[in-house]
């Protein structure tokens, strides 16, 4: 089995890897669950969602697809926001995704 964050082929023990990755089958590793998804916990549980605007530095951190390929937390500046389907999204320098202030988890880097 792999993890499902890092990829690495899991030896020993396997965690359950909510909320980096969503389906209930898919297991990581001890290390990613230490560094990445306990981290992740542990700020969806204190978050409070700063408002954000263009040129702002945030770091995305809720979901499988917010990890690059080192496994590291995307970084980026908001580059534009929209309103689709009713809902502001805000879209930047981190990916082809856009973020939903209301849903997803970031935090403003100052």
């Amino acid at each position: 089995m792999r993890c499902c964050i890092c990829k690495q082929e899991i030896n020993g023990e396997s965690f359950d890897p909510r909320p980096l990755c969503a389906s209930e089958n898919e297991r990581c590793c001890s290390m990613c669950y230490s560094i990445k998804v306990l981290t992740a916990r542990a700020m969806l549980a204190k978050h409070d969602k700063p408002p954000i605007t263009v040129g702002d530095k945030i770091i995305v951190v809720f979901s499988q697809k917010d990890i690059d390929s080192n496994g590291e937390w995307l970084k980026g500046e908001v580059t534009a926001l929209k309103q689709e389907n009713g809902k502001i999204n805000y879209y930047g320098t981190w990916g082809n995704f856009p973020l939903n202030r209301e849903e997803d988890v970031y935090l403003k880097v100052e």
